[in-house]
């Protein structure tokens, strides 16, 4: 029965052993890489970097474009506004000038018909005499 023991436990020992050796071993540093390989990552690193900023630029550039276009839409929209806003004052003037001459055409009529009726007064009167 002792023996057993001692084979279980140095088996669970072992075991131990060997578990602790692999974390061991996993958490060292990986194999040390050479010059070249370096530089390969190094210059997909670079490529990458280099996508990147293209990839910036074109946005910026479409990006101004759009506001450029929103831009130049919003100075048409403006100058069509001041378009209609010229149109709207001239229609108004024009409506102003119409109803005075209106008003001065009835008083020039009011004063014809007073006038009239003055004549029409007078003429009785020196159909009478």
């Amino acid at each position: 029965m002792k023996m057993k023991m001692k084979i279980v436990v140095g088996t669970l020992a072992l075991c131990a052993v060997l578990l602790m050796t692999t974390r061991a071993s996993a958490q060292e540093e990986p194999s040390k890489m050479t010059m070249s390989e370096f530089r390969r990552l190094d210059s997909l690193a670079l490529v990458r970097s280099n996508e990147l900023l293209q990839v910036q630029v074109n946005t910026d550039a479409r990006n101004m474009s759009d506001l450029k276009n929103m831009q130049s839409d919003s100075k048409v929209k403006a100058q069509d506004a001041d378009r209609v806003k010229k149109e709207a004052d001239d229609a108004a003037k024009q409506s102003r000038s119409a109803y005075k001459a209106e008003r001065k055409a009835q008083k020039a009529r009011k004063q014809a018909d007073a006038q009239a009726a003055k004549a029409l007064k007078s003429r009785e009167k020196s159909d009478k005499n």
